[in-house]
């Protein structure tokens, strides 16, 4: 999720199974990252993840030295990114994933927005 300036984890899997402490991952996005970068262009990031900073901090926490390639996909409502989907495999293309995961990502969003209009139909 992206809320107030900084990164912070929701859901994770890492080979099938929950990423323990996931939950309690933040990164704050004044640092230059990956995640900034997604974030500030509104636009998926595939590359390789530069060992350095904050993006250090992101590849410790998963467990693993920075991936060859990862895919971050910003989830955007009016404008603003309010998620980001991150995915490395290294068996994976992840340059033929690409269209999956914003259909992944749009179809996140329409949840979301399902999930905002439930909460605001037992409030009113």
């Amino acid at each position: 999720m992206v809320v107030a300036g900084q990164v912070t984890g929701w859901r994770s899997d890492k080979g099938g199974k929950p990423l323990p402490g996931f939950e309690e991952f933040q990164l704050p996005l004044s640092e230059p990252s990956v995640l900034k970068t997604a974030v500030e262009s509104n636009s998926y990031f595939l590359g390789p993840i530069p060992s350095s900073g904050a993006n250090l901090a992101l590849t410790t926490f998963l467990g693993k030295p920075a991936p060859k390639t990862a895919l971050l996909m910003p989830m955007s409502m009016l404008g603003r990114v309010v998620g980001l989907i991150y995915v490395d495999d290294p068996n994976v293309d992840l340059s033929q994933a690409v269209v999956d995961v914003q259909k992944l990502a749009g179809k996140a969003l329409m949840a979301f927005e399902l999930l905002i209009l439930h909460n605001k139909i037992l409030r009113a």
